[in-house]
């Protein structure tokens, strides 16, 4: 899997059991696909970096189809501070934490058995 941030596209090359195969090119679920980290086969997290200082972040969940597209799953009325960077999911693939650079602080998610995410705490922190 490859984020183009220039183009808000993630290719992928999936062939059989996940050797390289044909470019597939899926559209991010928002502008600027930066980092990626996969929770499972079946699912990976894509943070979206700003184009501008202004602007915030956010985070999306996809589910990788059969033909290795990428269909974006639900995730409601969530931006991060300021500079979301990096995807970490740990290893029970069950919690996926981001680190927000432009307010030095972290956010986590839990991640359910479908791939979708939900704040950890109202604010998403970890207490």
């Amino acid at each position: 899997m490859v984020t183009e941030k220039s183009t808000n596209l993630i290719d992928t090359s999936a062939g059989p059991q996940w050797f390289p195969g044909s470019l597939i090119t899926s559209p991010s679920a928002g502008m600027t696909p930066f980092g990626l980290n996969l929770a499972t086969e079946a699912r990976s997290m894509f943070p979206k970096l700003p184009v501008a200082p202004q602007m915030r972040s956010s985070i999306s969940s996809y589910k990788i189809e059969a033909n290795g597209s990428l269909s974006v799953l639900p995730l409601r009325g969530y931006e991060s501070d300021r500079g979301l960077c990096w995807v970490a999911v740990n290893p029970g693939n069950r919690v996926v934490y981001t680190t927000n650079t432009g307010s030095a602080s972290l956010t986590g998610f839990a991640i359910s058995p479908t791939g979708t995410l939900t704040l950890l705490t109202p604010a998403g922190r970890p207490e």
